[in-house]
């Protein structure tokens, strides 16, 4: 079966609520069929993947010459290729936790939407999209996280700053 992608699908043994995919148990992972960037069907890196390509960037599991496997192992990936990675979030940024922040697992991805700012130019929150995070509620359409909560993310990777002028920036080999 094909994941959706978005919010309000459906998939045979689980559901998309509010942007993120419900596996049948509510805890992540299942079956692992490899989806069209070679990453593991219905996982944060399959959610993450196809907004990179929504955005315009070719991306998939070998991209810029590097394998980016788990999520834990994004970070390391991109800065690998010389793409920022840095705390400061940004709309369309991938926000990555490793496998030590995130309650175990394989670590974790998600797509920045927005970002929220005080007037001194600090974040006050973000709103991600993303599949199978099962530490906040999904009954909230999307998670909010405010700098400080136990789970907001300690990285974000700047694919969006590959785009120049509408254009992209640099091209995966």
């Amino acid at each position: 079966s094909v994941c959706p992608i978005g919010p309000g699908g459906s998939i045979p043994g689980g559901t998309v609520f509010g942007g993120r995919w419900i596996p049948p148990d509510g805890k992540g992972g299942g079956e692992y069929f490899a989806d069209k960037w070679n990453f593991a069907q219905c996982n944060c890196t399959s959610y993450a993947a196809n907004r990179i390509n929504m955005n315009g960037i070719a991306f998939n599991n070998s991209s810029f010459g590097q394998h980016w496997g788990n999520g834990e192992h994004w970070a390391t990936a991109a800065q690998a290729a010389d793409i920022p990675v840095d705390e400061s979030p940004a709309a369309g940024s991938i926000a990555q936790w490793n496998v030590d922040e995130i309650d175990g697992g394989h670590g974790h991805v998600a797509y920045v939407e927005h970002v929220s700012k005080n007037t001194d130019g600090s974040v006050r929150s973000i709103v991600i999209s993303e599949y199978n995070m099962t530490l906040y509620s999904y009954t909230d359409p999307l998670p909010t996280l405010k700098p400080g909560d136990a789970h907001y993310p300690p990285r974000f990777i700047h694919f969006e700053q590959l785009r120049v002028n509408g254009n992209i920036g640099w091209f995966p080999p």
